[in-house]
């Protein structure tokens, strides 16, 4: 059961990082194609266009950046479960892991969740079959 844990959490937590960078260079791309297009483009787009396309890379840029932190998080988290014998503080990092998950579903990076958050489940039942 620890082992699954651990193995989740890095299998998901690596994934995150890369879906969460993934989202940050693919919305910077987009982002100068974007401008490009426009600058030698003979229909034009209008300012408001323009900057709420900028604005929309933006957020997905920043989805990626949060999603990869939280992946970070999630690979930190899930050995630390495993290895305190605290029933409570174990319960806590279970629930961090949870809470990375679910951050990673909504940032994108929805197979790097769902791995995270199979991971903190486990570490959520790990936690009540410990022996006090």
């Amino acid at each position: 059961m620890k082992q699954s844990i651990i193995i989740l959490t890095l299998i998901g937590g690596i994934l995150g990082l890369f879906g969460g960078a993934c989202n940050f260079t693919g919305s910077a791309c987009a982002a100068g194609t974007n401008k490009a297009l426009n600058k030698y483009s003979t229909s034009k787009q209008t300012p408001e266009e323009i900057e709420k396309s900028e604005k929309e890379m933006q957020d997905l840029a920043m989805k990626g950046v949060i999603g990869g932190f939280f992946a970070l998080i999630a690979i930190i988290a899930g050995p630390l479960s495993t290895k305190i014998q605290s029933k409570t503080i174990s319960f806590i990092f279970a629930f961090i892991i949870i809470i990375s998950a679910i951050v990673n579903i909504t940032s994108l990076n929805i197979i790097s969740g769902l791995i995270i958050f199979a991971a903190g489940s486990l570490a959520c039942i790990n936690v009540f079959i410990k022996k006090s």
